[in-house]
C-alpha cells in the first residue's frame, strides 16, 4: 500500500493533523492572546462548530528558538484551541494540513535480503543501508 502525503481535503472530527506552516490560535476562553503553534505540531480535531471553525488540542508540539520568537505565547498539549476555517483570512485550515499517518503503516519500508554465499552459509544484508553483487541460484 502507498500512502501520499496531501494536504488535507477537510478536517475531520477525532483524525489526527500536522501543521503544514506556523499558525497562530486562541485558546478556548481567552480570545485576547494569539498562541503561536510551529509547523509540524501535530493537533487532534475534537469538533466542528456552528461557525465552521474547529476545536483542536495538540498532541505533539514543537516550540521555536529563534530571535523572532522571543516572548511568544506557544500552545500546550493539553490544552483545547480554536483553529479558525481560514487562517490569516484566506487559507481554508485544511490546506494547512496533512493528515498524519502514524503506527505500523508510517515510515521507510526497510526489506531484509537473504542470500547464499556457499552451500553451507547464508548472508544477510538489510538493502536500505548495503549493496552487494551476487548471483541468485534456485534450488530445484
Amino acid at each position: 500500500m502507498v500512502h501520499e502525503f496531501l494536504f488535507a481535503e477537510e478536517l475531520i472530527e477525532g483524525r489526527i493533523y500536522r501543521l503544514t506552516t506556523t499558525i497562530d490560535v486562541n485558546k478556548v476562553g481567552d480570545d485576547e492572546v494569539l498562541y503561536k503553534a510551529m509547523k509540524n505540531n501535530k493537533f487532534e480535531v475534537l469538533q466542528e462548530k456552528s461557525d465552521g471553525n474547529f476545536l483542536i488540542r495538540f498532541e505533539e508540539v514543537y516550540e521555536g528558538d529563534e530571535n523572532r520568537f522571543k516572548g511568544v505565547d506557544w500552545v500546550r498539549w493539553d490544552e483545547v484551541y480554536t483553529l479558525p476555517k481560514t487562517i490569516s483570512g484566506s487559507i481554508d485550515a485544511a490546506k494547512s494540513s496533512k493528515e498524519s499517518i502514524a503506527g505500523l503503516s508510517a515510515g521507510p519500508l526497510i526489506v531484509p535480503f537473504k542470500f547464499r554465499l556457499d552451500d553451507d552459509a547464508l548472508g544477510f544484508i538489510p538493502v536500505s543501508t548495503q549493496s552487494a553483487k551476487f548471483v541468485v541460484q534456485l534450488k530445484s
